[in-house]
């Protein structure tokens, strides 16, 4: 099943692939009106043009341009207002600069705007400002999956927080092996939170040694960390298997103590 993330990046791939056609249409909207721009002047005397009275305009499209513009106008139309729900949804507070964008897209495309004395930045003009729309929309999926990845962590932080208060009641009643167990689930939820963040593989029958040594490999821990999380891992083993010699309140108060410190950030 594709979670969130996945249906937002499919969503913007395909609106990058219209995009991408009606950048297309821009260009050789620009290249068939160009055929029909003329150079107009004021009635100013010789040395006007120099003083910037001159301008180029575009002659009112026919034609086939005519039908490319309208189909322009259209498909443009329609990927800004699928665009500017997930803008809206995902980073409202870009929208008021999405929306202004809009503005200046459709000017160029209207052929609203003076092609001056280079017509070739008329299309380089509307591609730029067509772009910061496209840039906004592309940040969607990071900004998506970094909430994702924030959420996930507030709910593994509070679970690992409230098992590690359990593991220490149960260990002031002398409940050694529960106590180890439980310790030992919250280390375990706090690893493969922290593969997810890093983008690695991992079997959810894993433990804490063998996630450890996942986030070793891809140095995102250092050796000495490894070490001490296979320790941990040694422990809630211990605790785990009733074939096992009853541990001793020692280790047991490590592991919680150590996890708490690891899950807080303070290392281990």
């Amino acid at each position: 099943m594709k979670s969130s993330v996945d249906v937002i990046e499919r969503y913007v791939e395909q609106l990058e692939k219209d995009a991408d056609r009606i950048a297309s249409k821009i260009e050789r909207l620009y290249h068939e009106a160009e055929k029909g721009y003329e150079l107009t002047r004021s009635n100013h005397p010789v040395g006007a043009a120099q003083r910037g009275d001159a301008k180029q305009i575009w002659q009112d499209p026919e034609g086939e341009t005519k039908n490319l513009q309208d189909e322009l106008r259209e498909e443009y139309e329609s990927w800004y207002a699928q665009a500017e729900e997930l803008v809206s949804t995902h980073l409202p507070q870009r929208t008021e600069e999405f929306e202004r964008r809009r503005t200046d897209v459709k000017k160029y495309i209207k052929l609203e705007k003076n092609a001056k004395f280079d017509p070739e930045r008329y299309v380089n003009g509307a591609l730029d400002y067509f772009s910061e729309q496209r840039n906004i929309l592309n940040a969607i999926p990071g900004k998506v999956e970094a909430e994702k990845l924030s959420l996930r962590q507030q709910i593994s932080d509070t679970f690992s927080k409230d098992e590690i208060q359990q593991a220490r009641e149960l260990l002031d009643e002398e409940l050694m092996r529960a106590a180890g167990v439980l310790a030992g689930v919250a280390l375990e939820r706090h690893l493969q939170m922290e593969c997810d963040e890093a983008d690695l593989g991992y079997d959810h029958n894993d433990g804490i040694a063998s996630l450890a040594q996942t986030l070793y490999e891809a140095d995102e821990i250092n050796s000495t960390t490894l070490s001490s999380l296979e320790t941990l891992g040694q422990i809630r083993n211990d605790c785990a298997h009733a074939n096992q010699q009853e541990p001793n309140e020692h280790k047991v108060r490590k592991l919680i103590d150590d996890t708490n410190d690891y899950i807080r950030g303070r290392g281990v």
